[in-house]
């Protein structure tokens, strides 16, 4: 099973394959992209309270790929609080303990969230 954001409009069919190929061995595949920028933690918002280590940081894309059978069960009994709390689709499997493997992601793959996002979306694939 294939889950994909519909605002991530220029996935790539390599991307897609090559999720469907990393999931044989695991039960979920997710794409990322390495963190770039420092990272920065803050409980208040408004101070540095620790700087993290970005060679272990990744941001996650979709296409995110999962055993349907698997995917669906972890869903079951779960109340609709909980699967609302949940920030992405691969945040569910790794509560429940799936084997989530990593595969590299596609810059160009980004996810259009702000007007600058639409900005270079339009530039890319021309208005």
């Amino acid at each position: 099973m294939i889950i994909h954001d519909g605002v991530r409009p220029l996935v790539s069919c390599e991307l897609i394959d090559a999720c469907f190929g990393a999931i044989g061995e695991y039960e979920a595949c997710l794409p990322v992209i390495p963190a770039t920028d420092t990272i920065y933690f803050s409980e208040d918002g408004k101070g540095v309270d620790k700087l993290l280590d970005r060679s272990k940081l990744f941001m996650g894309q979709s296409p995110e790929t999962f055993w349907l059978h698997q995917y669906y069960k972890i869903h079951e009994g779960k109340s609709h609080e909980f699967l609302m709390s949940m920030r992405g689709t691969t945040e569910i499997a790794y509560v429940a303990g799936m084997k989530i493997c990593m595969i590299p992601g596609d810059p160009m793959n980004f996810k259009i969230t702000h007007p600058a996002d639409l900005q270079r979306f339009r530039m890319i694939v021309g208005e």
